[in-house]
């Protein structure tokens, strides 16, 4: 027999015993599809007018405080400062960043905590009340209302960034419940009489330090939740 009646290609049929079997191939993940950037634009300027509406509603619904030509100083740290401060944050929440990695860390620390703090240190400019059980009433009173004008915008954001938040999920998240609370801030003090420095400082900001929390708590799971296929990130 001569070594050209051998086919080589019949090697492949003599079973190896220490080859392992080939192992089925894994199923496919599951994707769920995002949103173009188009649509996510879209869906972030209805939530955000939405949000804009159900704020301004609440502040036409409650009245807004009287204006006095003497407390007009007090009226900017109470209200404009924390929605500068709140648009600012939100602006960094939704911006893609330095080559689409979202916000830095540095940039996060001093909004999600220089931003509160700036407030507080505003906040406090002020009279003082000389009852502290009335001062801590109506900071829960006024925390409540607070905190009830602040989440339904973050509601909104929460359900426009479902699977979007790619991109630095915890940064993110925290500073969009960081403005979320600022913009709440801001509408209450609008609203509220009262200019005692410590009810601001802690009625008013009580809200943003848990509205904070709870973005970086659990809207960033919801961003974060499934790989996408397509989306802004």
């Amino acid at each position: 027999m001569s070594p050209d009646d051998f086919d080589l290609r019949a090697l492949d049929e003599i079973p190896d015993p220490v080859r392992q079997p080939s192992a089925p191939a894994p199923a496919p993940v599951p994707v769920t599809p995002g949103p173009t950037r188009a649509e996510l634009r879209k869906r972030r300027l209805v939530a955000l007018a939405f949000g804009a509406v159900w704020l301004v509603g609440l502040l036409v619904l409650l009245g807004p405080r009287e204006h006095e030509r003497d407390r007009s100083a007090l009226l900017f740290a109470h209200a404009v400062v924390p929605a500068l401060l709140g648009a600012a944050a939100l602006l960094a929440a939704l911006s893609p960043g330095r080559l689409g990695l979202g916000p830095s860390a540095r940039t996060t620390v001093a909004l999600a905590i220089g931003a509160p703090i700036a407030f507080v240190c505003c906040a406090v400019w002020g009279p003082r009340a000389d009852d502290p059980t009335a001062l801590a009433r109506g900071a829960l009173f006024c925390g409540d209302i607070a905190l009830a004008m602040g989440a339904v915008p973050l509601l909104a954001l929460a359900w426009v960034e479902r699977h979007t938040l790619r991109a630095a999920p915890p940064w993110r998240s925290l500073l969009l419940g960081v403005a979320a609370g600022l913009t709440a801030a801001s509408t209450i003090g609008m609203h509220c009489p009262n200019t005692d420095g410590l009810h601001v400082a802690l009625g008013h900001g009580w809200p943003i330090a848990l509205l904070g929390w709870a973005g970086l708590r659990f809207l960033r799971k919801l961003g974060e939740r499934a790989p996408v296929a397509t989306g802004a990130g």
